[in-house]
């Protein structure tokens, strides 16, 4: 049980080791390094200013796993609680069912 929980939880977060950037781009997959340096290397003040470099798309991609981090967290726990909920009513419908069925065998 423990390790259906586990899972349960794991699943959502391991979606933001993957994260891409989209930098305003359609793309759903985001942005590679390498898209990145040519679309900000096209902009000749970014390209000045040096904001074309792996750092900043490094940065970048970090501020956008992190919130998709929280956001996946989020959804990690929700589906804990729902999976524990149903749990719960479950149990207590059994319970209900064999309380009953036994005053019927009385």
């Amino acid at each position: 049980m423990d390790e259906e929980y586990l899972e349960l939880f794991l699943e959502p977060i391991r979606l933001c080791a993957g994260y891409l950037p989209k930098f305003g781009t359609d793309d759903e997959d985001g942005v590679s390094l390498a898209q990145f340096r040519t679309l900000y290397g096209a902009d000749p003040l970014y390209h000045w200013i040096g904001f074309d470099s792996e750092l900043m798309f490094a940065a970048h991609k970090a501020s956008g796993g992190i919130t998709s981090l929280y956001r996946q967290l989020g959804i990690a726990c929700e589906r804990l609680g729902r999976q524990r909920r149903g749990e719960a009513k479950r149990r207590k419908r059994l319970d209900q069912r064999s309380r009953s069925e036994s005053r019927h065998i009385q």
